[in-house]
């Protein structure tokens, strides 16, 4: 009879560790779909929201190519005006980013901006309208910075840069200070002024003109 009491007891004991046990397990259990739910959840937004940023950064591409392409293109059109080259920008996915390459475009065929092919000329304009667009789509100071530019464009487009560079200029609200030996520019520009330097290797300033 005794043996069947301490049997009985040593089962109840094992019995109540087994229950515990189990009562144990049931709340891991309980933790464990409740993480794995918060994660699945941390998981979808953050799958949402990066679907949001990549649609806001296909747009910002998009709109940011159409400015660079549409204004480039416009001020080679305007320079060159017999059978221009159309400037062309292609964003393309690579090594887990995104680049951004520069074309010119005409007819069917697709040049390297910087290839010989291309022409340094049109490099040139294509350069220069590419800076001024691109400062325009951002909240920066809208000033130029140029010395020496469109130095490889031949005498006869000279005029018809210098109308572009006014034109966008006063257009979009951008300040360009240039440094140039070219007089074309300096006919079109709203303040010249002129540096010499004496015979001491001190430099003097000459206003040449002034905005009326």
């Amino acid at each position: 009879m005794v043996d069947i009491e301490n049997k009985l007891t040593r089962w109840d004991e094992l019995l109540t560790g087994k229950q515990a046990r189990l009562s144990l397990l049931e709340e891991d259990l309980v933790n464990t779909e409740g993480k794995q739910k918060r994660n699945k959840q941390v998981w979808l937004d953050r799958t949402q929201a990066q679907a949001i940023i990549q649609a806001a950064a296909e747009l910002a591409q998009s709109m940011l190519q159409a400015q660079l392409s549409d204004i480039t293109s416009a001020a080679l059109a305007a320079v060159f005006l017999e059978d221009p080259y159309e400037f062309v920008v292609n964003f393309i996915a690579k090594r887990g980013g995104t680049e951004c390459e520069f074309n010119f475009k005409k007819g069917e065929e697709l040049l390297k901006l910087f290839s010989d092919d291309s022409g340094f000329g049109a490099i040139d304009v294509a350069s220069n309208a590419l800076r001024i667009s691109y400062l325009n789509s951002g909240d920066n100071r809208k000033v130029l910075l140029i010395d020496e530019p469109y130095k490889n464009l031949s005498k006869v487009f000279l005029l018809q840069a210098a109308e572009v560079i006014s034109s966008l200029c006063h257009e979009l609200g951008i300040q360009i200070i240039m440094i140039t030996h070219i007089p074309e520019f300096a006919e079109i520009a709203d303040r010249v002024f002129e540096v010499t330097q004496d015979r001491q290797g001190r430099s003097h300033v000459e206003v040449i003109s002034k905005i009326n």
